[in-house]
């Protein structure tokens, strides 16, 4: 019975030892391994799910030549495959949303990526601005093209970042006209005004600045009118976030039937800022579609700077822009034909209804391009 008992111990303690030997050496071999495997796929889950950067979870393969070897080299090549091609489809997003509210307010590109399909609204506290370079086309004649658009570049680049200081919306420009607006689509109340007004002083003293700078004799016709619009996306194809209304309408009227180096106002523009502002009355004159018209100069501020202006005013403004600036040809017009057909027909906001049903395929083109970026 001893030595039976013997036997058995050694038996049993061999067993052990070769049991413990096999459970280190498949652990070593095969489940470690696999459990680093597990541990970095959750890893490569959550970095590509909420990092922009390759993070280091690549497992060590060594000179391992077997199939766990080789899934582990599959493994990696599928995460940096993913990686990259994650990585790439950000960076075009990124790009697309970036076109996309250069072409169109923030706040409208927000609302085609969720989904809005027919973007139209009225906003009865509106006030539009119309510039125009005077004696630009006689410029055009004389100066090479690359040269001019460089010019005229450099002229709306300082529009765009006066707009840009007084929280105002870029239209879009026409030839050598330049359209922005105040109170929309984010409503200003009666700081749209104030901001119009400020801007339009500014792009005076911009222009005067550019010419003594180039050595140009650039001025610049500016009319501005205060009233309710209608604001909204159109178009197939090169779609734009676009005003109409009689507002629209009158304050063009302003810019075509006042005199350069001047900013004309009407009688509603006076009434509201008056008391804060210099104006020379100007009189009674006619403006085409509308008869007999009140009208102002704008001369300058008298009052103190308005609150809402005092800490934008303090950013200098880029006096030499790129030629790659923010000159955009999909939010600019062709000539002064153009101008022309936006004054006659910006005061008959009928057409809009039916545009903007016509552009819900461009919006769907939008949504698409989104999600597939």
């Amino acid at each position: 019975h001893w030595f039976a008992a013997r036997i058995a111990g050694l038996v049993l303690i061999i067993s052990v030892f070769v049991t413990g030997v096999t459970i280190v050496v498949v652990y070593w071999t095969t489940v470690g391994p696999v459990l680093m495997l597990r541990r970095e796929l959750e890893k490569v889950g959550a970095s590509l799910a909420n990092s922009e950067q390759a993070v280091d979870v690549l497992c060590p393969v060594g000179d391992r030549t077997d199939e766990l070897g080789d899934v582990q080299r599959a493994f990696n090549t599928m995460y940096r495959t993913i990686h990259q091609e994650i990585a790439s489809r950000r960076q075009a997003e990124r790009q697309s949303d970036e076109l996309l509210r250069n072409i169109l307010p923030a706040m409208i590109a927000e609302r085609l990526k969720q989904g809005e399909r027919t973007i139209a609204e009225r906003f009865e506290e509106a006030t539009v601005l119309f510039a125009d370079l005077v004696g630009f086309t006689t410029l055009a004649a004389k100066l090479p093209p690359r040269e001019l658009v460089e010019i005229l570049n450099q002229v709306f680049s300082r529009f765009d970042q006066l707009a840009d200081r007084y929280d105002l919306e870029k239209i879009k420009t026409i030839g050598d006209a330049y359209m922005v607006v105040g109170g929309v689509p984010m409503t200003h109340c009666s700081c749209g005004i104030t901001a119009i007004a400020e801007m339009a002083l500014a792009m005076l003293d911009e222009l005067e600045d550019i010419n003594t700078k180039l050595n140009l004799n650039l001025k610049l016709r500016v009319g501005i009118h205060h009233g309710p619009v209608i604001a909204g996306v159109i178009g197939l194809r090169k779609f734009i976030y676009d005003l109409w209304g009689d507002t629209v309408n009158i304050a063009s009227r302003m810019e075509s039937h006042g005199s350069e180096g001047r900013i004309h106002t009407t009688d509603v523009v006076y009434q509201a800022l008056g008391d804060r502002y210099a104006f020379e009355k100007r009189g009674t004159i006619p403006i085409k579609g509308r008869g007999e018209m009140k009208t102002y100069w704008l001369i300058k501020r008298t009052g103190p700077e308005p609150d809402m202006l005092q800490s934008s005013n303090s950013q200098p403004l880029n006096a030499a822009p790129s030629s790659s600036g923010s000159f955009d040809s999909q939010r600019s017009g062709g000539d002064k034909t153009n101008l022309e057909a936006h004054r006659d027909n910006s005061a008959n906001p009928a057409p809009v209804v039916e545009a903007l049903q016509r552009s819900e395929s461009a919006l769907n083109a939008v949504s698409v391009h989104h999600e597939q970026p």
